[in-house]
């Protein structure tokens, strides 16, 4: 190799150098195939020079003709492309906060999935009966604690001795008193949560915006209260509850003493 190739292979691989310093400093996802092309095109444009011009001045004129490193960054883009992948970075942290905002609309019922949010009336479909617009009338047959056994969408679901969840329910127990009062206790919380109201045939939620009909049944020798839950999915989405399987407790010990006082009629 002439010492004139030997100037020019130098001259050659500093320009391609600082070109490829400018496409990695923008992050340029295609920066070895422009390289390439960057280096066809300097043999090309040396291949045409004269022998006398091919020096180290000519090849300064040649690298010059060519344009600044820098301009290969603006030609190719580089800076829109930059620009669209900060554009889709901010969406791509923005998308997840705007979904999690609807959510938590949708669940605290910001945002309605009816047209109508006022009083509601649940009935069983197996149980026809009136709406709650009479005083409160004592069922003996409902007073007194009840433990869950197993929760279900329907009544005709479920099957004793064969639970459709497992055995850690969120509501444990429930104990109706004889003033139409109602506490429970739930899943490792303290008992006595104020569940709202009962009367004869009928569960009212503690807003008294909703009414749903509960249902006592005898199935295989055994008593079971069909206690409908009265959850978001009922007060928020406008769904029909689900009933927890409910069975008496058979410790007096643990039932809860009527409340003294005459009960206020519940209306609607």
């Amino acid at each position: 190799m002439t010492t004139s190739e030997k100037t020019w292979v130098s001259a050659r691989d500093n320009y391609l150098r600082q070109v490829s310093e400018a496409l990695k400093a923008a992050r340029y996802p295609g920066a070895k195939s422009i390289i390439e092309e960057v280096q066809q095109h300097l043999e090309s444009r040396y291949s045409e020079l004269p022998p006398e011009s091919r020096n180290w001045e000519g090849y300064q004129q040649l690298i010059t003709a060519m344009g600044p490193p820098s301009d290969y960054v603006d030609l190719l883009g580089v800076g829109r492309l930059k620009r669209r992948v900060v554009r889709w970075k901010k969406i791509a942290i923005a998308a997840p906060l705007i979904l999690i905002a609807l959510v938590w609309a949708w669940d605290r019922g910001v945002i309605p999935l009816g047209s109508y949010n006022g009083p509601r009336t649940y009935v069983i479909p197996e149980t026809v009966g009136a709406p709650w617009t009479h005083p409160f009338t004592a069922d003996p047959e409902l007073v007194g604690s009840w433990e869950s056994v197993d929760f279900v969408h329907r009544l005709s679901e479920f099957v004793p001795g064969r639970p459709s969840v497992p055995r850690d329910r969120y509501l444990e127990e429930l104990t109706f008193k004889a003033d139409g009062t109602l506490n429970a206790m739930l899943r490792k919380r303290r008992p006595g949560l104020n569940m709202g109201n009962w009367t004869k045939g009928w569960i009212m939620d503690r807003r008294a915006e909703i009414q749903a009909q509960y249902a006592v049944r005898e199935i295989g020798g055994q008593t079971y209260l069909f206690f409908p839950w009265l959850s978001g999915d009922v007060s928020r989405r406008y769904m029909p509850p689900c009933y927890y399987v409910m069975k008496r407790v058979p410790d007096p010990q643990r039932r809860v003493e009527p409340a003294a006082g005459t009960a206020k009629p519940a209306t609607m």
